[in-house]
């Protein structure tokens, strides 16, 4: 179990900072492109 509980952790700390990095950045660029979209539906009308 010891074993089993070291992998985990150094998977999860590399793999869930990886998986952090990640959503940070999708979610700054989906609200960007959100943004964007308003404006110019907003532009368009």
């Amino acid at each position: 179990m010891t074993r089993l509980e070291q992998l985990i952790r150094v998977r999860y700390s590399s793999v869930g900072n990886y998986l952090v990095y990640t959503y940070t950045a999708i979610s700054f660029f989906y609200t960007k492109q959100q943004l964007m979209h308003s404006n110019d539906s907003s532009d368009k009308e």
